[in-house]
């Protein structure tokens, strides 16, 4: 047994036929997840740990993070769908984010998609550039709020919650008669 950071961790041995299925995989390209029966009880955190201890290097060619979302299909979605981020994207094709976005990244520089608006996924988040198939000049990304406007939507947004409690009158005054 292993103690680590306050966490006891069970440490089983590794076989010669372990390690000989661990460099098969790792210079094949084989995704090491789908493998993972090869190796017993040990977790995807300990074959990654273990091939750097053996020195196997940097993998090759690895497919760690294929995503379906093409080029293609994420070009299709947008002319099919019309402007979208990348998030609500990646949401119709089922996959990750980060993927659609290196692929959106790639097409937005090849000149395939431009930006059509700027958006924010909630009230107090960044903006997200909203893309649109085909070639066009890109909608320019709206300057940042000074501290006066982000004070001043702070105060909005706690005079509105006021207006909208019921019970906040009532509490202001239990509040006052309690000091």
């Amino acid at each position: 047994m292993s103690h680590q950071k306050g966490k006891t961790c069970i440490r089983f041995p590794w076989t010669r036929k372990q390690d000989a299925a661990l460099r098969d995989i790792w210079h094949s390209g084989k995704r090491i997840k789908e493998n993972m029966h090869l190796f017993g009880e040990h977790s995807y955190a300990a074959v990654i740990t273990h091939a750097s201890e053996i020195g196997l290097g940097k993998r090759i060619n690895c497919p760690r993070g294929a995503s379906p979302a093409s080029p293609q299909i994420i070009l299709r979605l947008l002319a099919e769908r019309g402007p979208l981020n990348r998030f609500t994207a990646a949401a119709l094709l089922g996959v990750d984010d980060s993927n659609t976005h290196k692929h959106i990244k790639r097409l937005h520089k090849a000149g395939a998609v431009h930006i059509v608006d700027w958006k924010r996924r909630k009230p107090s988040s960044a903006y997200v550039p909203v893309f649109a198939a085909g070639p066009g000049s890109d909608v320019p990304k709206p300057a940042k709020l000074t501290s006066a406007q982000k004070e001043a939507r702070r105060r909005a947004v706690r005079k509105q919650a006021v207006i909208c409690n019921p019970f906040a009158a009532a509490m202001n005054q239990i509040m006052q008669e309690a000091a």
